[in-house]
């Protein structure tokens, strides 16, 4: 998972600049994502 969400998290930096979710947020969505939660 960490791979994925650090990449994920380099991208959303690179184009939303200071818009971009907090990276606690990205790993808690990777975490839901690969627990099967999508809603």
């Amino acid at each position: 998972m960490a791979s994925w969400s650090h990449q994920c998290l380099e991208e959303m930096t690179l184009a939303l600049k200071n818009d971009s979710p907090h990276r606690k947020t990205i790993f808690r969505w990777y975490r839901e994502f690969q627990r099967g939660n999508f809603h």
